[in-house]
This record gives C-alpha cells, structure tokens and sequence, in this order.
C-alpha cells in the first residue's frame, strides 16, 4: 500500500485529541477484503482463466512495508501473527529505527529486511535527514540484532545505491554486513521512477547505477565480507549477494 507522490497528503482528518491503534485482526481483515475487491473486476475478463482467477482470491503473501516505517506499530508482532494464522507468508520492510521492539517479539516475519541507506552516520544525516539525531545509533542496533534474529527467520540487508549521494565508502558498507550477518544483500541501484522524479530531490537519471557498476560494487563488497555473488536481475539493477 504505497502512497502516491502525486496525491498531496491531508492529515486534516485525522483525530488530534484522542488516537488508538487499530486492532491487528481489524488491519488483517481489511487488507484481504480490500485486495479482494481489487482483484475482483477481474472475474468477468473473458482473458482470465477461472484458475488463475481463483488463485488471486486466495492470498498467501503479504508485504508490510513501502509507506512509512512498519515498527512504529506497537502491534506489529501481533499482525505478523495473525497473517501466519491465516496461512500467509509476511514480509517485512524496515529502516530499524525501532530496535527496541523488534528485540522483544517472539514471533518474526518469514522475512526481515533491513534497508542499509548509507555507510556510515555522515551521510546517514545528509541522505535520509532524520528527525532524531539518534535514529543512526537505533540502527545499528538493529544490525546487532540480525544475528540472532537469523537464527529463526530469513534475513536480508538492502542497498539501495544513488550516484553521489550514498556511493562512498564501501567498507563502511562492509562493516555493516558483517555486523548484522543476513542471510542474503541485495546490491541495488535506485532507479528514477515515482517519487524519485519529484521536484526538489536533485535526482535526475544519471542518478542510476549501471548494472555492471552495481556488479563492481557487489563483487568488492564479496570480498571484503566472505560472501558469494549469487544472483543478478538486470531490469532491477540488482544484484544478490
């Protein structure tokens, strides 16, 4: 569920004297319905066969994450658990600014995956500008948590890599990896679609890694880390470590 950068934001609705977190069964139920209805419009397309119709219907994955920073719900252990109630794989996309909780759950998403957004804190407070000058040390201790965490889900760190702004210091990088020991790291280029197009980020395609720089890239950070370069996709820019 991703907002759109086109669509100006209005919180105006919103309640300002009194908020309560909504229910995790709630947020379940409404997000199938909701996907249901979507997929819905489909049922009278003479092109879609009736099989592949109902395998839409019955939905197996899910994808917390795009909009936002998914730890922030208190509750979100509870969600994760209510989709795997229901039969369903999650995923689960995070800056770790929130480490404090994650440390506590005892039920993970079938997959962590933490974006790793720069190399060290200099240009973690120029490229993402947080609000909290300690949100860089929360995240670290995220990375420290990864090993363990490990242990009992499949881990990812994610690069996503933009020319002259986060492209330095790959060691940086490398410390990094070393520290949260994921199971997989995709070394990815940004690419200038969506909100990357928008007025005022500086952002332009030259922004783009090539994907045989991304292959460069992937293949120092093998070396310095002790993993294998494994996979690419090279529509994506990606490459998987």
């Amino acid at each position: 569920w991703r907002v759109m950068p086109e669509k100006k934001m209005n919180f105006n609705g919103m309640p300002a004297k009194r908020f309560e977190w909504d229910d995790p069964a709630k947020i379940a139920e409404w997000l199938v319905k909701a996907q249901k209805d979507i997929v819905s419009g489909y049922g009278g397309n003479e092109k879609v066969t009736r099989a592949l119709y109902n395998e839409a219907l019955a939905l197996k994955h899910v994808a917390i994450s795009l909009t936002g920073e998914p730890t922030m719900y208190p509750k979100l252990e509870k969600l994760v658990e209510e989709f795997h109630r229901r039969g369903m794989t999650t995923f689960l996309v995070t800056n770790g600014t929130f480490p404090e909780r994650v440390e506590r759950w005892k039920t993970f998403p079938t997959q962590f995956y933490v974006s790793m957004v720069a190399p060290n804190e200099d240009v973690y407070q120029k490229a993402i500008r947080p609000v909290s000058m300690g949100l860089w040390k929360n995240y670290l201790r995220t990375l420290e948590l990864m090993p363990v965490i490990g242990k009992k889900t499949r881990t990812v760190l994610r690069m996503t890599i933009t020319r002259g702004v986060n492209d330095s210091d790959l060691e940086g990088y490398a410390t990094q990896i070393k520290i949260a020991q994921p199971h997989y790291v995709e070394v990815k280029s940004m690419v200038f679609v969506g909100g990357a197009r928008m007025e005022g980020r500086g952002l332009s395609l030259r922004s783009m890694m090539e994907i045989g720089e991304v292959e460069a890239i992937a293949a120092r950070l093998a070396q310095m880390t002790g993993y294998v370069v494994s996979d690419r996709h090279v529509p994506s820019r990606v490459v998987l470590l």
